[in-house]
């Protein structure tokens, strides 16, 4: 990549105002060569000239950079680099274009040849690599929601909560959604390391649990063969007032 084309890479990723699905993208980064080399949240500030700093450094002496950033990084003022003129249905202004700002900054101030993806929907559906632990959650938060349905539980919204670190060690709890609708859980501030975007070690001791054992899907002639609605078998005779 870096020899005859694209120095930099820009991966912009889903993210208005925290940056968990960033922050996951270095989990596996265990030294400063690594890529991705730089990861950008919403809850750290961005300065451009240090950032650009950085980027200069790392195709210095790695011979290209890759970045991930997610859609809702600001400036140090609040200010987010992109936004445009429409809104979503909350009234959220609605965000996109930060990896080709990203990637055109690059281009005019360090004469870098840069390249930026968006995944769009492939963010949220790459089910054939799914963990274990977090399909074993989502079927505990499955069961407890027919339950809670079934008991007339209204006004919620099921949540998890670790018990303890490490797998399978979750509870279900109902969260009033006076409480959570319309907010978010943000990453602490100290999560990524300033000097070099590796993350802390606290960052990979909260993903690490989450990420544990592996799902493979049931693969016929070749393809995953996943699983199809009209195969759901439910009785709604108990559901019925």
């Amino acid at each position: 990549m870096s020899r005859n084309s694209t120095q930099v890479f820009i991966l912009e990723v889903m993210g208005r105002h925290t940056g968990w699905l960033a922050l996951a993208a270095g989990i596996q980064r265990q030294y400063p060569h690594e890529a991705p080399h730089c990861i950008l949240v919403p809850e750290k500030p961005f300065h451009a000239q240090a950032w650009l700093d950085y980027v200069q450094y790392c195709v210095k002496h790695y011979g290209y950079c890759v970045v991930v950033a997610a859609e809702g990084i600001s400036d140090a003022k609040g200010q987010r680099l992109t936004t445009s003129h429409s809104t979503d249905a909350f009234g959220h202004a609605q965000l996109g274009g930060v990896g080709a700002g990203l990637a055109a900054m690059v281009r005019e101030s360090l004469g870098l040849k840069a390249h930026w993806a968006l995944p769009d929907y492939l963010q949220r559906s790459a089910g054939h690599i799914r963990a274990k632990v977090d399909v074993d959650c989502a079927k505990q938060l499955g069961k407890a929601g027919v339950d809670a349905l079934i008991h007339g539980q209204k006004n919620c919204m099921l949540g998890l909560e670790r018990i303890q670190n490490g797998p399978n060690t979750f509870k279900t709890i109902a969260i009033d959604l006076s409480t959570c609708a319309n907010h978010e859980k943000t990453l602490h501030p100290d999560w990524l390391h300033a000097e070099n975007y590796l993350l802390h070690a606290h960052a990979k001791a909260y993903l690490a649990p989450l990420l544990q054992g592996e799902c493979h899907p049931v693969y016929q002639n070749g393809l995953p063969n996943y699983f199809h609605r009209d195969q759901l078998k439910l009785s709604t005779a108990a559901l019925v007032d």
